[in-house]
C-alpha cells in the first residue's frame, strides 16, 4: 500500500496544479440578466452592456472587483483562491520529498494540511451568489462554468495528496522489507 501511495501522490499533486491552473483561467460563472415579464421592454431602453450575459474566471472576476473599488474583497479572494493555494501545493511538495527521503514532513506542511478547507472559499462564494441571483424578481440566473469544477477538483485532489503522505509518514516502510529478510536467512548456496 505505501508504495503505490508514494507512486500516487506526484500524480496528484500535478493533477491539483493542473486543475488549480484550469480552475483559475477557465469560466467560473456566467451571470445572464433577465427582467422577467419586462425583459422586452427593458432590453429597448437599457444599454445592451446590462442585459448581455457575462462570464468570469476567478482571476478576471478578482479582477473586475479591483477596478470597482472594491479593493479589500479582491485581495481576500486573490489571497485565499491564488496564492495560498499555490503556496499550500509547493508546501506539500516540500512534505512530499521529505517522506520520500524518510524526514518529517514538518510544521509548514500541518498548517497547509489542516487549512486546506480554506481554499474551498471561491466555491462558497458563487454558492452564495447563485442563491442571491435565484432569489431576484425576474429571470436572472447564474451558471455554473466548467472552471468553478475545476478548481473544487484541485482542492479535493490536494486534500487527497496530504492525507497520503501523512500515511506515508505515519507507516513508514522498514528499510528491510519482508521480502528482503527472508533472502538474507537463507544460507548462502555452495558453489
Amino acid at each position: 500500500m505505501t508504495r503505490l501511495l508514494k507512486a500516487l501522490i506526484p500524480l496528484l499533486l500535478l493533477a491539483a496544479g493542473v486543475t488549480l491552473g484550469l480552475g483559475l483561467i477557465g469560466p467560473c460563472m456566467t451571470l445572464v440578466p433577465g427582467f422577467g415579464d419586462l425583459d422586452g421592454w427593458v432590453r429597448l431602453f437599457v444599454p445592451p452592456d446590462f442585459t448581455t450575459p457575462r462570464t468570469f474566471s476567478i482571476l478576471t472576476g478578482i479582477a473586475e472587483l479591483w477596478e470597482q473599488n472594491h479593493a479589500g474583497l479582491a485581495v481576500l479572494i486573490a489571497g485565499f483562491s491564488v496564492v495560498f493555494p499555490t503556496i499550500k501545493l509547493a508546501v506539500m511538495g516540500f512534505g512530499h520529498a521529505a517522506v520520500m527521503a524518510g524526514r518529517r514532513t514538518g510544521t509548514a506542511w500541518w498548517l497547509a494540511h489542516h487549512a486546506g478547507k480554506f481554499s474551498m472559499l471561491d466555491v462558497l462564494v458563487v454558492a452564495v451568489l447563485v442563491v442571491a441571483v435565484k432569489g431576484m424578481p425576474g429571470d436572472s440566473d447564474i451558471v455554473v462554468g466548467w472552471g468553478l469544477w475545476c478548481f473544487a477538483a484541485s482542492v479535493a485532489l490536494s486534500m487527497l495528496a496530504a492525507i497520503a503522505i501523512a500515511w506515508v509518514e505515519r507507516h513508514p516502510r522498514p528499510r528491510n522489507s519482508h521480502a528482503d529478510q527472508s533472502n538474507s536467512d537463507e544460507e548462502p548456496m555452495a558453489a
